[in-house]
């Protein structure tokens, strides 16, 4: 009788251990969400251990598990997530920070085994649940905001992917899944759009090779659907730019856009998202009739080479359907307005002149977008003018004498002039000219040398030829 109620305390005392063992670590709750952070809490005592021996360490490691009805000593368990926790009390410690859907236990695995060792590896059998919490994403406008604009078809130089609206959007609780958003669009009448919808991968606000494209969709209608397919990663921020995709066939007017409603589902709850932020609205793009001035602007100046001091003709030309634009002829580069105009026509039948004095460069400029600069395809041109140096009046009388003179005795006597008379005549021109008659002179010396050379050789006998 004695020996069984020992032993009976005994077995007592051994399910009391059990108990305080397993019940000496636990979660802050048992119900989470896939949104929140689970906690831990130690309920030992501020002398005690988790895991005891005798020289125990100061941290050990909490292991999560996959919930089991009952536990039996020995049983092999495989990691969910563990963690590193102190061996000893605590009130509050975080061990799983992105919970995953599911029921979980928790284990100290005391020797790194991973198996349970009932009588000395505290256990929470009891568990914790955790479920899905379902997503949202919130929608607002786009780090880079397109304000309203103007366009037009320009076939010399087309800009066809018009962004007309950037959209961030955040997914939270969740990776969400896009599936479609409804689109409502002000336009002309009897008008066509083309959308297309893309990630601003690297959200600089530009469309670039980067960028993916999401939807598209070509309609006439006033309120439309466009399908996606596109998952957003939870906790990322991501920009979609709306881009009208333009031809000449759109109808002059006013075109905007706004998104009506979005519609995505969790990736774990699989549910329908709510998206918080609509509808937004984009800003105006304004279509202009399609460009009809084209071409290269062509300058031509007439004469050329021309006189310091006398006029000169610049013709523009090379121009199509620019009739009543007006042609600027500058001493500078069409980009600077610093100088004065030297003069401006119209054109009419695609050309036009102005009449200007002779400078060494001109540039022709026109405007043929209306876009107020001269920086567009064909819209200017630069044109040189060689300029005559003119002899002075003097020097030329002079060189004409002189000239005349040799040219006339020459014929007289059928010889080379006599060098007195170049010489006499230097003489004269020493008299009435500085230095620029000096070097002139001298040329027409060597000249004369250079002639008495030729005719000396042309008067030599020929030696006769040998048998």
């Amino acid at each position: 009788m004695k020996r069984r109620f020992v032993y009976s305390v005994f077995f007592l005392l051994l399910l009391l251990n059990i108990f305080l063992i397993s019940a000496s670590i636990k979660t802050s709750k048992n119900n989470y969400t896939t949104a929140e952070i689970i906690y831990a809490v130690s309920n030992i005592g501020i002398n005690d251990y988790l895991c005891r021996s005798q020289t125990p360490s100061q941290t050990v490691k909490l292991s999560i598990v996959e919930n089991k009805d009952s536990w039996n000593d020995g049983d092999s368990f495989t990691e969910i997530t563990n963690s590193e926790i102190p061996n000893s009390g605590f009130s509050s410690k975080k061990i799983w920070e992105s919970p995953k859907p599911g029921n979980y236990d928790l284990i100290i695995d005391c020797n790194n085994n991973q198996k349970y060792n009932e009588a000395s590896e505290p256990l929470y059998n009891t568990g914790f649940t955790v479920i899905v919490k379902e997503g949202i994403i919130k929608v607002s406008l786009g780090e880079s905001v397109i304000p309203s604009f103007f366009w037009y078809y320009d076939s010399e130089e087309p800009v066809l992917d018009n962004k007309i609206l950037s959209l961030k959007l955040i997914a939270e609780n969740e990776n969400i899944i896009l599936n479609n958003l409804t689109l409502e669009t002000k336009s002309p009448e009897n008008s066509t759009i083309i959308l297309e919808i893309y990630v601003d991968k690297n959200n600089d606000g530009l469309l670039n090779p980067v960028d993916v494209s999401i939807g598209k969709i070509e309609t006439n209608e006033k309120r439309f659907l466009v399908n996606m397919d596109y998952t957003l990663s939870l906790g990322a921020s991501e920009n979609f730019l709306f881009v009208y995709k333009m031809n000449e066939n759109y109808l002059q007017g006013d075109y905007s856009l706004k998104v009506v409603s979005l519609r995505g589902t969790g990736f774990l709850s699989e549910k329908p998202v709510t998206f918080l932020g609509l509808p937004i609205e984009s800003k105006v793009m304004i279509v202009l009739k399609e460009k009809i001035c084209i071409g290269t602007l062509k300058l031509t100046l007439t004469p050329s080479p021309a006189k310091k001091d006398s006029i000169i003709t610049a013709v523009i030309s090379d121009l199509t359907g620019c009739d009543n634009k007006q042609v600027y002829l500058k001493t500078d580069a069409c980009y600077l307005f610093l100088n004065t105009d030297l003069g401006s026509c119209i054109i009419i039948n695609n050309t036009c002149q102005i009449k200007t004095t002779v400078f060494e460069e001109y540039y022709a400029c026109i405007d043929k977008n209306s876009d107020n600069d001269f920086n567009d395809f064909g819209e200017s041109d630069l044109e040189k003018i060689e300029i005559v140096k003119e002899i002075p009046k003097e020097i030329e009388e002079n060189l004409t004498s002189t000239t005349n003179e040799l040219i006339n005795q020459t014929k007289e006597t059928n010889q080379a002039p006599i060098t007195g008379q170049v010489i006499g005549g230097i003489t004269k021109l020493f008299e009435k000219q500085a230095l620029p008659l000096i070097i002139l002179e001298i040329t027409l010396i060597l000249i004369f040398i250079v002639l008495l050379l030729i005719f000396f050789r042309l008067k030599r006998p020929v030696s006769p030829s040998t048998e």
